[in-house]
């Protein structure tokens, strides 16, 4: 045999090797760098390459609190695929796509800290980019689910959005649009498998504080699917009645304004008496607003839809979204009852809590 076919042969051999060995080489390196997260757990079954597509695809990620059994997952990925997107190649920078199939993020809250699941510890964006090394131009998620839970009453509490499908493009702005807010994003999703959630925001990608304008709206929503959550971060509860929601939201360089409307029909809602409830966080001050707009409120003007606006200033250096979230929720600050609801359905009260202890 010549000499440069023994050459040819070698260099061929070695490419073979090289592309058997590259995805567990890929996947030793993803899982050495998730070992190192401070208060979590993390792991990549498989990744996968298509030299022939220009794509990857990371299965089985997962991502669990280390004090936690691993089957309760703060995030489960079954499948991640990142594609080269060629004909974007700008002034030495590419771009890829990346698709999501089927993920699931469940967020557990307790008034025991050690028993929260939040992620609030994660740093995101590191593992972003080292998961994706490239510029993400185009990201979509397809039928996600979120589920949130809390498991301090014997019945427990859990809110489950699913059905979630976001599609963001132009997130670099490739295509060159000529507006302030040149990328798009699209979501929509079905909350407590009833009502369709649905929202779609403007946004540019590119400015140092958040910078966006979006639309959002709740479908006619049945308030008796979320009971137990009301109950336990109210305290209140409702035998009848439907919401339908929505909201405008302007964001220009951290200056936050904007407004929400409910529309609500066929309202039965009564207090409760309820000593354990969860009086801290996000969503306990959103039960108490909303709580607010009901119980304290009979009028049919204002139960036919009532605006409620908020505004606010994110600042440089904080978390952003923190603040973005406190803004919203102090535009209901004002409509908090000030004195205890009477109680004309004792009864009913009593019925409700002795059901919730039966359960």
């Amino acid at each position: 045999m010549k000499l440069s076919s023994k050459i040819l042969l070698l260099v061929m051999a070695f490419v073979v090797l090289f592309r058997i060995s590259l995805p567990f080489s890929l996947r030793y390196a993803v899982n050495k760098y998730l070992g190192h997260l401070e208060n979590y757990s993390a792991h990549v079954d498989d990744v996968g390459l298509s030299f022939y597509k220009g794509s990857y695809t990371l299965s089985g990620l997962r991502i669990w609190k280390k004090d936690r059994a691993e089957i309760q997952t703060f995030i489960n990925v079954p499948k991640l695929e990142v594609s080269l997107l060629s004909h974007l190649a700008i002034d030495k920078k590419w771009f890829v796509g990346v698709d999501i199939y089927e993920p699931r993020l469940q967020v557990i809250d307790s008034v025991l800290p050690s028993h929260q699941q939040f992620g609030e510890s994660l740093p995101w964006c590191e593992i972003l980019n080292r998961l994706v090394i490239l510029n993400i131009e185009s990201l979509r998620v397809r039928d996600g689910i979120l589920l949130f839970q809390n498991y301090d009453y014997r019945k427990p509490v859990q809110i489950s959005v699913s059905k979630i499908n976001v599609s963001a493009i132009n997130i670099h702005n490739t295509e060159g649009v000529r507006k302030s807010l040149p990328s798009r994003l699209n979501l929509s999703a079905l909350v407590q498998r009833g009502a369709w959630l649905r929202g779609s925001f403007d946004f540019n990608g590119s400015t140092s504080l958040p910078s966006f304008y979006g639309q959002i709206r709740l479908d006619d929503f049945q308030l008796t699917r979320m009971n137990n959550v009301f109950i336990l971060y109210g305290p209140y509860s409702f035998r009848l009645g439907s919401v339908s929601l929505f909201s405008r939201i302007f964001v220009n360089s951290g200056n936050i304004r904007g407004y929400l409307t409910p529309f609500l029909q066929n309202i039965d809602a009564v207090k409760m008496l309820w000593n354990n409830r969860i009086s801290q966080g996000y969503l306990a001050d959103a039960v108490k607003a909303f709580g607010g707009i009901v119980l304290d409120n009979h009028t049919t003007q204002r139960l036919k839809g009532r605006r409620y606006a908020f505004q606010g200033q994110m600042v440089a250096g904080e978390e952003p979204w923190k603040n973005f979230w406190s803004t919203i929720r102090n535009g209901f600050i004002p409509i908090y009852p000030k004195k205890p609801i009477a109680m004309k359905k004792k009864h009913i009260v009593a019925e409700q809590i002795q059901e919730l202890d039966n359960d």
